[in-house]
C-alpha cells in the first residue's frame, strides 16, 4: 500500500506530536528514550563505505552544537554537567529522523539536545555499493561548565 505525500506528512507530523506528548509527560525521567518513528521499513544501515557528515565535517558540527545549545538554566544553577547520547537516522535524502536521547543526565539536557538535533542542517548521507542509503549515526552532546 503506497502512502500519498499528504498522508506522509501527516503521520510525520502526528509522530512530531506524539514525542512532545511523551517529553512533556514524563518530565521526571532521567534515562530519556524519544523517538520519531520510523515509517519508511526500508534497511538502516550501521556501518558503511562512506559515512554520512555533516556539512563541513566534525569541526562544523561541533561549532553548530556550540553556537545553538542553549544549556538549561536549572541544570546550570545546580552545577549539573554531563553527556546526551543521542542517535537518529541519515536519511537518503541527508536528513535526520528517528532521533532519541538515550542517556542524559538530567530530561532538560535530553530535551535541548533533540531541539538543536532537529535544527540541524542537511548532512551528507552514506552510501554502501555506490547507493545512497540510511545510516544510524550515534552522536554525545557534552554539557560543560567550563572552569570558573
Amino acid at each position: 500500500m503506497n502512502l500519498s505525500v499528504k498522508q506522509k506528512i501527516t503521520a510525520t507530523l502526528f509522530s512530531l506530536i506524539l514525542v512532545f506528548l511523551f517529553v512533556a509527560t514524563n518530565s521526571k525521567a532521567t534515562n530519556v528514550t524519544v523517538s520519531i518513528a520510523d515509517t519508511t521499513h526500508e534497511k538502516i544501515f550501521a556501518q558503511v563505505e562512506v559515512q554520512p557528515m555533516f556539512p563541513g565535517g566534525l569541526e562544523a558540527f561541533g561549532v553548530f552544537l556550540g553556537q545553538n545549545i542553549r544549556y538549561p538554566a536549572d541544570d546550570a544553577k545546580n552545577k549539573i554537567q554531563g553527556r546526551v547520547i543521542c542517535t537518529f537516522i541519515v536519511e537518503r535524502d541527508g536528513t535526520l529522523s528517528n532521533i532519541k536521547a538515550l542517556r542524559s543526565p538530567t530530561e532538560a539536557m535530553a530535551k535541548e539536545a533533540l531541539r538543536v538535533l532537529a535544527l540541524s542542517p542537511v548532512w551528507k548521507p552514506g552510501y554502501q555499493n555506490g547507493k545512497l542509503v540510511r545510516v544510524a549515526y550515534t552522536v554525545p552532546i557534552s554539557f560543560s561548565l567550563g572552569s570558573k
